[in-house]
């Protein structure tokens, strides 16, 4: 089970002392005074907790793949103390013929959005199947899109095959920095 040194709230404090609204590092700590974080702590305490979350939500996808066959988008939500809650639109077992793919995304995302705008997570992943073209030599992807409350955002594509006995094997994978789409400021609402 990952274990999270920092608090939320203290991660987004340190967040916002590295955007400059902090006194020098060089002020005295007074006796008993916890220790200073630093942005590299918090910066591998994030790369962790992002890849906690992805694993728990490729093995949940490699999960539903060999038991149902597809999966419709869905989520998974870090919480405090590692906990790993998972996010559904569309229950897995679902019929999947019709399902607006891009509707579903949309509503986890929000439902995610809510919850990172509420103070209640630390990461957020969404999942999804994704089929580069339609060309056999090009294999199937589950993308799995993780943030972390400090703004730090990656997508990662893993190719997977899938047996006739439905058994998942996952190929290589692809790692890149996106830009957040759960953990952002909320929107203006003019009010």
């Amino acid at each position: 089970m990952l274990k999270t040194r920092f608090s939320r709230t203290t991660l987004f404090s340190l967040f916002l002392m590295g955007l400059g609204s902090v006194a020098p590092a060089t002020q005295a700590q007074e006796p008993g005074a916890a220790e200073q974080v630093t942005q590299e702590q918090i910066r591998k305490e994030a790369d962790q907790n992002i890849k906690y979350l992805s694993g728990h939500a490729l093995r949940k996808a490699k999960t539903i793949l060999e038991t149902h066959g597809d999966f419709a988008p869905f989520g998974a939500a870090l919480f405090p103390g590692g906990k790993v809650r998972f996010v559904w639109a569309v229950p897995p077992g679902s019929e999947q013929e019709n399902i607006n793919a891009a509707l579903v995304l949309g509503a986890v995302r929000q439902s995610l959005q809510a919850q990172a705008q509420n103070g209640a997570i630390l990461g957020s992943a969404v999942v999804y199947l994704y089929q580069p073209s339609e060309s056999k030599s090009d294999k199937p992807q589950i993308n799995v899109e993780t943030e972390y409350l400090n703004g730090h955002a990656v997508v990662t594509a893993t190719n997977y095959e899938q047996d006739s006995e439905e058994n998942v094997t996952f190929g290589a994978a692809t790692q890149r920095d996106y830009e957040p789409k759960v953990f952002v400021a909320p929107a203006n609402t003019g009010k």
